[in-house]
């Protein structure tokens, strides 16, 4: 089988501005959903549903919380590297602090 598909689409969106075409690249490893004409990445989580108008995978509970002013701030000034990771275990968003040396 054949289906075409645009190195241009990700995330349901055109990178160039154009028309997104089958929701995403279809990429090595990638999945055709025919009921809804997209390409999924792999799933990264087992408890992650699809997002059929973003073309993309989602946790159960939404996006990661945002990051603080000062998280933002001391991210900038590269004294710290915040960042929420998606814990699988407690189904939540854990927020992660690499202290940069």
């Amino acid at each position: 089988m054949w289906i075409q598909t645009s190195y241009n689409t990700l995330g349901g969106k055109h990178n160039k501005g154009g028309t997104p075409f089958r929701g995403n690249y279809a990429g090595i490893g990638y999945t055709w959903d025919e009921d809804n004409q997209i390409f999924w990445s792999e799933k990264p989580y087992t408890s992650w549903i699809k997002d059929v108008a973003t073309a993309s995978w989602k946790s159960p509970i939404g996006d990661a919380p945002e990051l603080t002013e000062e998280q933002t701030a001391q991210n900038t000034a590269n004294t710290h590297r915040w960042s929420y990771n998606w814990n699988e275990a407690n189904q939540s968003w854990d927020i992660v602090n690499t202290k940069i040396s």
